[in-house]
């Protein structure tokens, strides 16, 4: 089973984002050195 990730919308609304692939490898690894605690693993 695929997990739900929600983010909350106005009202409280809860919207549901929608897994997709990225683009190209070098658009995912951009993104990563924009923000490297991507990696980090850590689940809250």
């Amino acid at each position: 089973m695929t997990e739900r990730i929600y983010t909350r919308g106005e009202g409280d609304a809860l919207d549901p984002l929608e897994e997709r692939p990225f683009s190209t490898e070098d658009e995912l690894q951009a993104l990563i050195a924009q923000h490297p605690e991507l990696l980090d693993g850590e689940q809250r």
